[in-house]
């Protein structure tokens, strides 16, 4: 009975470290991803803030790297700043946010889906300049 439980808890354990492994984003690469907030939310969650440690690692041991947000809608400079902080545990050669549409529209709305895009790249990546649509970064 020992010896089966002892099997079981390490066959979790193997497939715990193969799944992070298999999540483990590519060094020296770009990571582009959604960051989605409830209605009038100005916070991250803890969801967020381990997505945005993942997509860090793309971009771990690059000589450059740049982090651009992009959000729109009435708490768009709050959420900005709130990914900033968030990631302010690594040296950017750029970080900035910005505006990610010219909508006219109210976009806070409590139907609409509120989200800020977060591209980390270790290349320049001009202000407005477009980006791939978001991908994967392992979660």
């Amino acid at each position: 009975m020992f010896l089966r439980s002892m099997l079981i808890c390490t066959a979790a354990i193997v497939g715990a470290v193969a799944s992070a492994s298999a999540q483990a984003p590519a060094q020296c690469a770009d990571a582009n991803f959604r960051i989605y907030f409830s209605h009038g939310a100005t916070t991250l969650d803890a969801d967020a803030q381990r997505m945005l440690e993942i997509a860090e690692r793309s971009v771990a041991g690059c000589g450059y790297s740049e982090l651009h947000v992009r959000v729109d809608g009435a708490h768009a400079r709050q959420r900005g700043n709130a990914i900033l902080r968030a990631s302010a545990g690594r040296s950017w050669d750029v970080a900035r946010v910005e505006q990610r549409t010219t909508r006219t529209e109210p976009v806070s709305a409590p139907n609409t889906l509120e989200y800020a895009e977060v591209v980390m790249t270790p290349q320049h990546l001009p202000a407005g300049a477009p980006v791939r649509e978001p991908g994967d970064v392992g979660v």
